[in-house]
C-alpha cells in the first residue's frame, strides 16, 4: 500500500477477513461490510442463508471425507477462522449427518495435553476438525493421510508446519493435501499467492514444483493483491476511509 497508506493496513486486513468470511456463509444476525469501496456500508444478515446440505465447499468436503472413509483413510480438517464465525459446528453436523464420526480439538485442551487427547480420541473418529495452529508444533498426525485446508492461512511457514505433521518417517500411506476455496473469488487469488510463496520456500530448500506450488502465478504479495482487488474502484486510498 505504500507508506502514505500504511495507516489503512488494519482496516484493509479487517475488510479482507470480512469478505472472505462472508463467502463461508452469511449467518443470521451477523454484520458484514458490503459495497465496492473500502468505505462500504454495514449490513446485517436477516437470516441464516446456509442452503440445505451446506455451502458448496461443505458439500465437497463431505464427499471427499466419505471417499476417505470408504478407502479406510482418516482425515483432518484445518480451519483458520474459529472465532465468532467458526464454521466447525456446521461442518461437524454435516459430516455426522452423512454418517461419519467427528471430533473437534479445541484450544481449551492445553498444549501439553493435545497429543494425548488425540491418541485417546483417535479410535472413535473418522474426521478431526481443528484450528491448524493447535497442532503445528510437536504433534504427529500420521493417522491422518488426508488433510483438508478449509480456509486461508496467510503464513506459509505455519501452513507447512501443519501439513508436515502427517509427513513423518513412520507414514505408510500417501499423504494428500487438499485446499478448499471458491473459484473466481478472493479465495482463489489468495491460494494462488500462497502457491507462489510456497514455491519460493521450496526453491530455497531445493524442492521444486510440489503440491500447491504447482498453481502459482505472477501475482504480488498476498495481502497486497487482495487489498488491490478490494480497492479496484478507488483511485486514491486516502479517500477510502
Amino acid at each position: 500500500l505504500g507508506e502514505a497508506a500504511a495507516a489503512l493496513k488494519p482496516r484493509v486486513d479487517s475488510e479482507i477477513a470480512n469478505h472472505l468470511s462472508y463467502m463461508e456463509g452469511a449467518i443470521k444476525g451477523r454484520q458484514f461490510f458490503v459495497g465496492n469501496e473500502l468505505t462500504g456500508v454495514v449490513a446485517t444478515a436477516p437470516a441464516d442463508l446456509t442452503p440445505l446440505g451446506g455451502w458448496p465447499k461443505d458439500k465437497r468436503l463431505v464427499e471427499m471425507c466419505l471417499a476417505d472413509k470408504a478407502a479406510g483413510r482418516k482425515a483432518i480438517v484445518f480451519f483458520p477462522q474459529v472465532g465468532d464465525r467458526d464454521p466447525q459446528p456446521r461442518v461437524k453436523a454435516l459430516l455426522e449427518e452423512a454418517g461419519m464420526r467427528v471430533e473437534v480439538l479445541r484450544s481449551s485442551v492445553s498444549p501439553m495435553r493435545r497429543e494425548q487427547w488425540i491418541i485417546e480420541h483417535e479410535p472413535s473418529f473418522d474426521v478431526l476438525l481443528t484450528n491448524g495452529s493447535l497442532v503445528e508444533m510437536g504433534i504427529d498426525l500420521i493417522w491422518a493421510p488426508s488433510i483438508y485446508v478449509y480456509g486461508i492461512y496467510y503464513s506459509v511457514m505455519k501452513l507447512r508446519q501443519m501439513i508436515r505433521r502427517s509427513f513423518r518417517p513412520e507414514q505408510t500411506e500417501p499423504v494428500v493435501v487438499t485446499f478448499l476455496g471458491y473459484k473466481g473469488t478472493m479465495q482463489e487469488t489468495a491460494l494462488r499467492l500462497l502457491a507462489k510463496k510456497t514455491r519460493a520456500s521450496h526453491q530455497i530448500e531445493g524442492d521444486l514444483g510440489l503440491g500447491l506450488a504447482e498453481h502459482d502465478d505472477d501475482s504480488d504479495d498476498l495481502l497486497m493483491e487482495l487489498a488491490r482487488e478490494a480497492a479496484i474502484p478507488c483511485q486514491d486510498f486516502t479517500k477510502c476511509v
